[in-house]
């Protein structure tokens, strides 16, 4: 299996150490992973922002300038295909862990059989998402996406506009109704002309689901209660997923 894993951590040392470390357990475990290491948050926002895909991401608790939970809770607003791992040298700096949802937590210094249960973790919730995938063909090209990583689904007459991240657009021809069914589960039709992935909603009003990006997904009038009761179960369902990791 492939995977690329980005590590964020100010401590340069650490950080080359670790990416040593991070590389040798995937080939214990038989990945072909690819390690991107990244001293400062920004680098790794602007990787992420031309268009590279991660599949995961050690991140470091204490960053130069701003929290390393602080740093994750909005790059998960953005990016919440990406497995989030914390890593920390001080336990009373993870107090806010919660803040953002992580698959997994370590503690320095990182045992490599630690590493290794935090990598399994990640592999198994990469393919459990791998099985949820469509393939969708547009004019001269074919797709295999996983439903995690659409944001939502216009209809635009004869043609489907499938939004990913980070802003990417693909062009198909097909139904909602069809795509309605093959992504049944994983986004919801708030509007005739719209399928939404809830994970990518910061809030709801009267008439729309307001995305993190900024965006405004209208919701129909006779779904406006569905909307509301569903946005509010996948809160409350990923309130109780949160857990730590030690």
């Amino acid at each position: 299996m492939r995977i690329s894993i980005a590590i964020l951590d100010d401590n340069v040392a650490f950080l080359e150490e670790f990416a040593i470390q991070v590389q040798e357990q995937c080939r214990i475990l038989g990945l072909d992973a690819q390690i991107y290491p990244f001293s400062q948050a920004q680098d790794l926002h602007h990787f992420l922002n031309t268009g590279e895909q991660i599949d995961a991401a050690f991140v470091d608790i204490i960053l130069p300038g701003e929290s390393g939970i602080s740093f994750a809770a909005k790059f998960q607003r953005e990016f919440p295909h990406i497995k989030l791992l914390f890593i920390t040298a001080v336990m009373a700096n993870a107090v806010d862990i919660f803040d953002a949802r992580p698959s997994y937590f370590l503690v320095k210094p990182v045992t490599a059989e630690r590493l290794r249960k935090a990598l399994v973790t990640v592999v198994e919730e990469l393919q459990k998402e791998e099985n949820n995938s469509i393939v969708v063909f547009g004019k001269g090209y074919a797709h295999r996406l996983r439903k995690s990583d659409i944001i939502f689904i216009e209809s635009r007459g004869r043609q489907l506009e499938i939004h990913l991240q980070p802003n990417i657009v693909l062009s198909v021809y097909g139904k909602m109704a069809d795509m309605e069914k093959r992504t049944e589960g994983a986004l919801f039709r708030c509007h005739r002309s719209y399928l939404i992935n809830l994970s990518y909603v910061d809030q709801i009003d009267k008439q729309d689901y307001i995305l993190f990006t900024g965006q405004s997904i209208p919701i129909s009038r006779e779904r406006r209660g569905q909307a509301r009761s569903l946005f509010f179960q996948y809160l409350a369902l990923h309130e109780r997923r949160n857990q730590t990791w030690i």
